[in-house]
């Protein structure tokens, strides 16, 4: 879990590759438990403030210092994670042999969350792997030679350019 979440992080403005559907969930699992984390540990401060406001007041100002770093820290990390998780929902979107445009189906308030994390579930198409196997498939001399026999056989080629 930690080794697709530090790979996301090592290439955030990575727009043209391509990433697996257990590297996408893996990165998302690790920013949720991450944020939760952040957050309890956030809460757990602010508690401990509040708690210490009447006994000590420099008690008080230490835990809201920390806090506050706290919160500028999350800040930060939660701006980062939005760059990050775009790119990597761009790089599972072309996995899954769709164009980056599909990203926009989220700004449909609820049902777009909901239809483009269930579409990132699915495989890379099939269909388009084959297309794109048998596109990259040559072949092979004896077979060319057999298709150019076979234009001139039905007279669609002259005896000269048989020959070449």
């Amino acid at each position: 879990m930690i080794q697709p979440f530090i790979l996301a992080w090592k290439k955030p403005f990575d727009f043209k590759g391509k990433t697996s559907r257990k590297d996408f969930w893996l990165y998302e699992l690790a920013t949720f438990l991450l944020l939760i984390v952040i957050n309890v540990i956030q809460n757990l401060i602010t508690n401990l403030q509040y708690a210490s406001l009447g006994s000590d007041n420099l008690l008080s100002e230490i835990f809201a210092v920390i806090g506050q770093s706290i919160s500028i820290l999350s800040f930060f990390f939660i701006l980062g994670s939005l760059i990050v998780g775009l790119s990597i929902s761009v790089r599972r979107l072309r996995d899954i042999s769709k164009k980056w445009t599909w990203i926009f189906i989220q700004l449909i308030p609820l049902l777009g969350n909901i239809y483009f994390y269930l579409y990132l579930m699915t495989r890379p198409s099939k269909f388009k792997q084959k297309k794109n196997e048998e596109l990259m498939e040559e072949k092979s001399l004896k077979e060319k030679l057999a298709d150019i026999k076979e234009l001139f056989d039905k007279k669609l080629i002259s005896e000269d350019e048989y020959k070449n």
